[in-house]
């Protein structure tokens, strides 16, 4: 099962924060370098956990039970067919 695909500011997001990390390699000031590994560390990890929470709420989706339902109901038909009589 693969997660739904990320939003436009999710995607927006990830390139900002991407360049503030990359913005901590320039000869800039230690405070200005180690804010923006901060903020790109933080931000990282906010979009870290709302896409991991966008997984899971696909995955505790009510429709699981429907198909666990298929699932064993396809299985039981199986089972009918591939079942020898006794003799």
């Amino acid at each position: 099962m693969s997660a739904p695909p990320m939003r436009t500011w999710q995607n927006a997001s990830a390139l900002l924060l991407t360049l503030l990390a990359a913005g901590a390699l320039l000869p800039l000031d230690a405070r200005a370098r180690l804010l923006c590994i901060a903020v790109a560390v933080a931000g990282i990890v906010v979009l870290l956990v709302v896409r991991l929470r966008a997984h899971r709420v696909r995955r505790d989706d009510a429709r699981t039970g429907a198909v666990q339902a298929r699932i064993d109901r396809i299985r039981a038909e199986r089972e009918k067919r591939t079942k020898r009589p006794l003799r």
